[in-house]
This record gives C-alpha cells, sequence and structure tokens, in this order.
C-alpha cells in the first residue's frame, strides 16, 4: 500500500498497519519512507512558497527559524503483535501503546497546521492507550520543520497536552534534514534508540529560544547537550506529525521491559543493547572514532562521547554533508 499524506506520510502508514493488524487482516507489516530528490520541481515548488530555509538548515524552535532543508532517507520497521513477537523470540525494540490520525479542517490555508485538530489526535492517542496521565511522558518528538508559522502553531497542541509540569521536546530535522514522507519513521527510529539507551540526544541550530513558544510558561524545554532520562518519567516518547494539507498523526512509544537488565556494554543474555551508526560522507572517521577497543575487555565509547556529538556537528559543506546523515540501527560488534 502507498500512502501520500505529504510529510505525515509514513506515520499514517504505521497507523493503517496497526489497526491492520488489530483487525487480523495481517501478522505483521513493514512499514516505510522514502525520500529521494531526483528533480530540482519539488525544491522549486517548495521554495516558491517559502518553506525552505535560505541558508539550509533547519532550526527547530529557534528564534532564527526560516523554514527547513530537505532531506533524503530511506528507512523500514517491522512491527507484529506483541504476543505473536514474544512467541516467535523477535528482537523486540519497542512497543507501540497506540496510534491515531485526524485531518485539521479548515484552516488560514493548506500549509497553516491546526492546533485544535492537533491537541485533539494527542488526547485521542492516550485514550487509546488507556494512559491518563499524559504529564508522565518523558519525551515529545515533534513534527518541528523549523518554520516560522509551523513550530509555534505545533507547540501550542504540545503545550495544551504534556504542559502541567513540564515536558522535554525534541526534533530529528535539525541533525538530519526533513525527510518528508519519511520523516515520521526517521522521528520514530530516533525515539526507539533514545528509549533503549535511555539518553535523550540533543537539537543542534538551537540557540535563542523562539519567543512565539511558551517554553517557560509550559515548561517546555529542548536538550542542547545529551541528558540522562528524565527522573520521574515514564519510558515513554510521543512523536508527532503532520503534513501539508492537514493530515495530523501521532504514536506514543514505550521500551519493552525484555530488555532491562541487559548488560550496557550488549553483553550476557537476552536482546543486546543497539548503538546508534551514522552513516555519511565521513562514515569512515566516524566508525574510527567509535570502534571498540581492543586488549583486555573490549568496550565501546559511550554516545555521549563519540556519536551523538558527531550528530551534534554542524556540516561546514551543507550541500555534500548535511542531508546525507541518518541514524541506523545497528549491534555494536557491527562496528569491527
Amino acid at each position: 500500500m502507498t500512502v501520500k499524506t505529504a510529510c505525515s506520510s509514513s506515520l499514517v502508514c504505521l497507523d493503517l498497519a496497526c489497526e491492520a493488524i488489530r483487525n487480523g487482516a495481517c501478522d505483521g507489516a513493514l512499514v516505510g519512507g522514502t525520500s529521494l530528490m531526483f528533480s530540482p520541481t519539488a525544491w522549486m515548488t517548495l521554495h516558491d512558497q517559502g518553506l525552505l530555509s535560505p541558508t539550509g538548515q533547519c532550526r527547530t524552535f529557534d528564534a532564527a527559524a526560516d523554514g527547513y532543508a530537505r532531506g533524503e532517507a530511506v528507512n523500514m520497521i517491522l512491527i507484529k503483535r506483541l504476543s505473536t513477537a514474544l512467541r516467535d523470540g523477535d528482537n523486540i525494540r519497542a512497543v507501540i501503546r497506540a496510534t491515531a490520525v485526524n485531518a485539521d479542517g479548515r484552516t488560514q490555508g493548506m500549509t497553516m497546521p491546526g492546533p485544535a485538530a492537533q491537541a485533539a489526535l494527542i488526547r485521542r492517542t492516550y485514550q487509546v492507550a488507556g494512559i491518563k496521565e499524559l504529564s508522565e511522558t518523558a519525551v515529545v518528538e515533534c513534527h518541528g520543520t523549523g518554520t516560522p508559522v509551523g513550530d509555534p502553531i505545533e507547540l501550542e497542541a504540545v503545550a495544551s497536552c504534556f504542559g502541567d509540569k513540564g515536558v522535554v521536546i525534541t526534533g530529528v530535522k535539525p541533525n538530519v534534514g526533513h525527510s518528508e514522507g519519511a520523516a515520521g519513521v526517521t522521528s520514530v527510529i530516533k525515539c526507539v534508540l533514545a528509549l533503549e539507551h535511555r539518553q535523550v540526544p540533543p537539537n543542534i541550530n538551537f540557540t535563542t529560544p523562539n519567543p512565539k513558544i511558551p517554553f517557560e510558561e509550559c515548561g517546555l524545554r529542548v536538550p542542547t547537550e545529551v541528558e540522562e532520562w528524565p527522573q520521574g518519567r515514564a519510558e515513554r516518547v510521543s512523536v508527532n506529525s503532520f503534513g501539508i494539507g492537514g493530515v495530523n498523526a501521532h504514536v506514543s512509544i514505550k521500551l519493552h521491559g525484555v530488555l532491562k537488565g541487559v548488560p550496557a556494554d550488549g553483553t550476557g543474555s537476552g536482546h543486546p543493547r543497539i548503538a546508534p551508526a551514522v552513516r555519511s560522507r565521513r562514515t569512515r572517521l566516524v566508525s574510527q572514532r567509535c570502534a571498540p577497543t581492543r586488549g583486555g575487555q573490549e568496550r565501546a565509547r559511550s554516545p555521549r562521547s563519540s556519536t551523538w556529538r558527531h550528530l551534534k556537528q554542524p556540516s561546514r559543506n551543507k550541500w555534500q554533508d548535511q542531508w546525507k546523515a541518518c541514524v541506523l540501527p545497528c549491534r555494536r560488534n557491527q562496528w569491527r
């Protein structure tokens, strides 16, 4: 099945796949997104609409936000009913608590999101999941394209749902670009890695908070360094996505308990810890920096000191580097 709801496409696919599994239409599903640039036509259209950043960078949540940078991505995740995955002995990375999709209805324009519809969607997702305390969610991964209009409207919806006790807000697009139709699954992969490591990866290009976003009033906080998992919060994240034309999607994800008690170095029984790897023009350099050292007990560098730091570094040559990075799941022994 091919779904085209613009930037929310892959997360809408995830919702359709979950619904099909619940209804018994299938036992499992591969959910993927693709965004490849073969011609300048789409770029010219988006530029004419004023959606692209003239600097070629996403500055999500920042006062200097002036549009987004396009990114390429091909990604895919496999989902199954939890009982089936346990029966089959699968490596369960995370559990989807609930998904939901809705539409904005009438707004001020086709490119203008609707905060009321997005807030209703978030509450509906948690209602389906049977979660009453939204404020226990640790992180909200926002759509966060870095447009002057989109970010404040999205954060208005997020703040109305999660703002009672404050919440950490993140967005992957400053790090890897906006992969448009594939962006939802890109955010899901990032959040699963964050859950597994119990660390919140940072946002780059965030210097001055956007004055149109109620950071202090609603306790919204953007991490600029790798942070440990927020104390007193559930091992749960929310991923938000919306597309031009008004189709919104939301998913709540939690860590699966089978990973608890597994040593941080990936040894021992059970499912191994997974480490993020960055694929770019400088992949060989990154692999050398992150590779396990030999002699005595082998170990791997912490994501705090290597991989996440590379994600934070802005590219000097944005045309060759910036849009060619992605976060890929891999086991530590695959670095050798």
